[in-house]
């Protein structure tokens, strides 16, 4: 009955392994060892726009299961070194279930924060307003809130996965700080642009433009680390932003004779600016500028 018990819980750490495997493929699309991508969750969000913020969670949990993958592999190790050898016995579950303690505690937590999030994705899919609650938010004050819980193992793994949707959240104030660009596909940034009527020509559309553009905080997508203040602050400077580019005031050699192009990093090339492909370091380059 002992050792029955000890392979139902060796067992119940396979089936979670195989399940965040195939959440984290399905996200990220990176081939992990573990269950075949044509298993029941796979293939589900083909053709589906992706949270920025789930992919950063799946990041999050790839990183875990490299961890416990090599835990894994070093217990194979000693078992083989130590061959039938006292201690180390081939049939003796103990030691594997010893090695594999943190993640029998870890892997039931973070299903149960994905299912958490999932919900609140499966929730705003079903209705037709966007303007509430976003996922973002969610997602990152489930796991600040989860590195709060005393548990050192989950404290860890919750605050790697924060930096993760913390690094997406950087990179989308960067694209509207920057570029006056609203980087949000799914509707999760804590600011919602709405530009009203297109058409017109010339300077009669770029009237109607700057006088139209519906820029707001939407306050429940705050997460509980950036404060109302704080947002309408960047809200005004991608307003600012906005009405520049509109307006062209800014040419290729800028104000006060400022190379635009050499202080965004990227030259003269051009090209669009995506949560995804912004990089940290562009999120820090940039220095205030005063008159």
């Amino acid at each position: 009955d002992a050792e029955r018990e000890q392979l139902n819980r060796l067992v119940r750490l396979g089936r979670y392994y195989s399940w965040l495997v195939e959440y984290a493929m399905e996200l990220t699309g990176v081939a992990v060892a573990g269950p075949s991508s044509s298993s029941s969750r796979g293939g589900r969000r083909l053709g589906m726009q992706q949270s920025p913020y789930h992919v950063a969670v799946a990041q999050g949990c790839l990183e875990v299961l490299d961890v416990y993958r090599q835990a894994v592999l070093n217990v194979e190790a000693r078992v083989v070194e130590a061959g039938s050898g006292v201690g180390w016995g081939l049939w003796s579950l103990l030691p594997l279930e010893e090695a594999l303690s943190e993640f029998a505690e870890l892997f039931p937590f973070l299903c149960d924060q994905i299912e958490r999030i999932e919900a609140v994705r499966r929730k705003q899919e079903q209705g037709s307003d966007r303007g509430g609650e976003g996922r973002a938010p969610s997602a990152i004050e489930v796991f600040e809130g989860a590195a709060r819980s005393g548990i050192p193992v989950v404290e860890g793994c919750s605050l790697r996965i924060a930096w993760h949707c913390y690094q997406v959240l950087f990179k989308q104030m960067h694209a509207w700080m920057v570029h006056g660009r609203l980087v949000d596909p799914t509707g999760e940034f804590f600011i919602r642009v709405e530009d009203g009527r297109r058409g017109g020509k010339g300077r009669e559309r770029l009237r109607l433009r700057l006088r139209v553009m519906d820029a707001d905080v939407v306050e429940g997508r705050l997460p509980g680390t950036i404060s109302l203040p704080f947002a309408k602050d960047v809200l005004y400077v991608g307003q600012c932003t906005r009405i520049l580019e509109s307006l062209e005031v800014l040419g290729p050699v800028g104000v006060g004779g400022i190379n635009r192009d050499k202080h965004r990093g990227g030259g003269g090339g051009g090209g669009t600016t995506t949560a995804a492909t912004a990089t940290p370091r562009d999120a820090g380059s940039e220095d205030a500028r005063s008159d």
